[in-house]
């Protein structure tokens, strides 16, 4: 094997997935996005994470995108692949395995989305959100991947993982013969997710294993051993730490609140009322002069809509959609990239797949070169690109960490400012 592929259909995605190599003793590379260089053709890590930016794309566009990636990839020379889905099943999941299937020429896809270090369990093809006990919602992964593909399905159930191995493989087998192709299989824990890992070794060349972070941490131990990794990205900066927050989902607006109550810092509040293309640059830009032109005393600033700031977005049904504004996306990576030009920002950290997204493209940065996993789910990495210019980042998925998340990577990064 000549390297360890990811394809993942959003930015935190690909770092949530990557990083579990990265901990595992791997050098591992993020491509930012697919489609701009430099890509796949500057990354000599053995583990690559691939973001095709497609989980809000429509099918046939996310179809095509996901399979010139295989093709890319493919001619770079033999890979172990893995298709890195949301751990409830947001986006394009059953069309972008539809592109494993026609590129790869796989015999069934093993599909495990549980990430029970953040929360995520399946039973009965249900996934379960939230602590054990008091779970706060459910996704039905049988129903929507019955609703988004015509391939036959198969499921195995959470008994038969717990007998092991060899039973799971047999299960696999039968069904395959029976004529399925996609194989969900439940997981509860981490015990669960170590025989899957083990099935999709064992099935290499067959089967397309499919997953969150949950299943590929699992992998990362059983691949093949680690090199040992030169750069541990220790260098210090002197700068601030801009924590930009785009996402709306009730979990980051309450870490926002927070952040607020512990951890005053000046903030930079993109009011989204009346917000709209004509008049944005223009917003952003009075926004951003009334900042001073030198760093306070304070290493970090909080760079939010006015509404996230002020609690008013709770948007619960985000708990399983993927939704963004693209005129408030825009507003905020234009604020990063005027901020970053005014102050010494010398991390970053993004709360939301698109923001992050968005953020590194305004920067010019396309590869992140991951460091570190401090918080289950929330990574750290270097953010490089073309020229001279490198950013410490932090990436969150909107859904992820607990209420003192952003307090937590604030401390930890303004420790290398």
């Amino acid at each position: 094997m000549d390297r360890f592929t990811i394809i993942a259909d959003d930015l935190t995605g690909a770092c949530d997935t990557g990083v579990k190599f990265r901990n595992a003793g791997w050098e591992t590379t993020v491509v930012v996005d697919a489609a701009k260089s430099p890509g796949l053709s500057a990354v000599h890590s053995p583990v690559v994470a691939i973001n095709t930016g497609t989980r809000s794309a429509a099918p046939e566009e996310a179809l095509g995108t996901v399979e010139a990636v295989l093709r890319t990839a493919a001619a770079s020379g033999k890979a172990f692949y893995y298709k890195k889905v949301d751990s409830v099943l947001r986006g394009n999941c059953a069309v972008e395995l539809e592109a494993f299937f026609r590129i790869l020429h796989s015999d069934f896809a093993l599909v495990a989305p549980a990430f029970p270090a953040t929360g995520r369990r399946m039973r009965d093809g249900v996934i379960y959100i939230g602590e054990e006990a008091t779970p706060v919602g459910t996704v039905d992964a049988w129903r929507i991947l019955g609703d988004t593909t015509r391939r036959p399905r198969g499921r195995i159930q959470l008994e038969t993982v717990r007998k092991g191995v060899r039973a799971v493989m047999e299960q696999a087998e039968a069904l395959y013969r029976q004529g399925s192709s996609i194989l969900l299989a439940d997981a509860w824990s981490e015990e669960d997710l170590k025989v899957l890992a083990e099935v999709a070794i064992r099935f290499a060349g067959r089967c397309i294993p499919v997953g969150s972070a949950g299943l590929a941490g699992q992998l990362a131990q059983r691949i093949m051993p680690a090199a040992p990794i030169l750069d541990d990205g220790t260098s210090h900066h002197s700068g601030i730490v801009l924590l930009a927050v785009g996402t709306r989902h009730p979990v980051t607006v309450e870490q926002v609140s927070r952040l607020r109550e512990k951890v005053p810092m000046p903030t930079c509040l993109l009011e989204v009322d009346g917000l709209e293309q004509d008049n944005l640059e223009a917003r952003v830009a009075a926004l951003v002069q009334a900042l001073p032109a030198a760093p306070s005393s304070v290493k970090g600033m909080l760079l939010t809509t006015d509404r996230i700031y002020a609690g008013a977005e709770r948007c619960s049904y985000l708990l399983q959609q993927n939704a963004y504004n693209r005129t408030i996306l825009d507003g905020l990576g234009l604020a990063v990239e005027q901020v970053a030009k005014r102050l010494p920002v010398a991390c970053i950290v993004a709360s939301g797949g698109d923001v992050a997204g968005e953020i590194l493209r305004r920067l010019q940065l396309n590869l992140i070169h991951l460091v570190a996993e401090p918080i289950p789910g929330v990574v750290i990495g270097i953010a490089t690109g073309e020229g001279q210019r490198q950013i410490r980042l932090a990436t969150k998925s909107g859904g992820f960490g607990d209420p003192d998340a952003l307090i937590t990577l604030y401390q930890y990064l303004a420790a290398y400012c």
